[in-house]
């Protein structure tokens, strides 16, 4: 009589329970990486936010400067109401700030507000002494809100620096968080393979849905969810790479900004929805103008960039430049048949030509594109004389 097996019944029991407790914590596992990852996203997407809302200020800062050069240059009757229509264009981001933004955010705003409340008195001032006449004091209000601005713009400068690194933090946290739970699942799996093959095809599946819904939420996390196109978190990655490799292999690289000129008029005329729909053709002629190893992105409201990794020369830049106007200045046509057009002011960067690192690339960019924007000018190159006026007053140019 053969003999039996006498626990049997006791090991099938416990692989069961062993089957049932290894999904149990697989389970676990899933819905422990989905919050850490959803909790990233989260705090991202509003990092991502308040960014946006700084960056607001800091442009609306820009055209009070460059309305007031302007002022300075063409006089009181010409330059007056441009000047007078800039000033205080951020407090709103500001208030904005200072109910929804962090402790940190509040402090600041705190100290900018009225920084920049009687940075736009001293603007207001200038412009009652222009129409009196009084030019020697003109011009000395003039630098006194050359210092201010200044003073405001470093102060936001440095928060736009704590909220990229708070953001860059927040996903290497989740990553090593995820890669934690990962080895654990890997563990699990050692464990559980040798006694039952079932419990660890589970396993496996677990753990590839893990990785798929970090991956996932990752994508969110580095993804404009409007356009598909990269966010400024992951240009600022792909830029900080791009110079490191290109300084290392001596190569070249090129960053355009591109702002969309009259697009706050198809949103307030047109409405928002139709807003969407021109930003979301705007993003699919990028993707078709540049290479596949390039990086096109959106910044946030109407504003795009492109990195061009490993140039041949300088001007090949400028033509991509020129490709993308090109593309830009083809109408759009809606479903309903209505006809839009638009035109993008666009800046282009060098390095090492006109850059030493990714941070004075995009600065370089940036000037290069409110250049062409102030002067409608087609895609520009930057060059140190844009930063200074020209005999007859204006910007210099490519």
């Amino acid at each position: 009589m053969p003999a039996r097996f006498p626990g049997g019944r006791g090991v099938a029991r416990v692989a069961i329970a062993g089957l049932a407790l290894s999904l149990l914590a697989l389970a676990a596992l899933a819905m422990a990486s989905n919050l850490i990852m959803q909790r990233a996203t989260s705090g991202v997407g509003r990092l991502n936010q308040i960014s946006d809302e700084w960056g607001q200020v800091f442009q609306s800062l820009n055209a009070e400067q460059d309305a007031m050069r302007d002022y300075l240059r063409a006089g009181s009757d010409v330059g007056r109401k441009p000047l007078a229509s800039t000033i205080g264009g951020g407090e709103q981001n500001l208030l904005w700030l200072a109910e929804n933004g962090d402790a940190d955010d509040r402090l600041v705003v705190a100290v900018i507000l009225p920084a920049y409340r009687s940075y736009g008195r001293t603007l207001r001032q200038m412009i009652e002494l222009g129409d009196d006449g009084a030019s020697a004091q003109v011009q000395a209000q003039a630098g006194q809100a050359d210092l201010a601005e200044q003073a405001l713009r470093k102060q936001i400068s440095a928060q736009m620096d704590r909220i990229r690194l708070e953001t860059t933090g927040f996903l290497e946290e989740a990553e090593q968080q995820n890669d934690r739970l990962r080895a654990t699942s890997l563990a699990m799996i050692g464990v559980v393979l040798l006694p039952l093959g079932l419990s660890a095809a589970v396993l496996l599946g677990y753990q590839r849905r893990i990785e798929r819904q970090a991956e996932a939420n990752r994508y969110q996390a580095l993804h404009d969810p409007l356009t598909g196109l990269a966010n400024r978190l992951l240009l600022h990655e792909q830029t900080d790479r791009a110079v490191r490799e290109a300084a290392r292999h001596q190569d070249r690289i090129g960053l355009l900004l591109i702002d969309l000129n009259r697009f706050k008029e198809v949103n307030d005329t047109l409405g928002h929805a139709v807003g969407d729909v021109l930003l979301q053709q705007v993003a699919e002629r990028l993707k078709g103008a540049v290479r596949d190893s390039d990086t096109p992105a959106r910044l946030g409201g109407d504003e795009f960039a492109v990195l061009l990794p490993r140039l041949s020369a300088p001007g090949d830049a400028l033509l991509v430049g020129r490709r993308i106007a090109e593309s830009f200045a083809e109408p759009i046509v809606l479903d309903d048949g209505q006809v839009l057009r638009t035109h993008g002011s666009i800046g282009i960067s060098i390095f090492p030509t006109d850059a030493a690192d990714a941070s004075q690339l995009l600065q370089h960019a940036d000037i290069a594109m409110y250049v062409a924007k102030r002067g409608r000018l087609g895609p520009t190159i930057y060059t140190a004389s844009l930063e200074e006026p020209t005999l007859d007053g204006e910007p210099a140019a490519l």
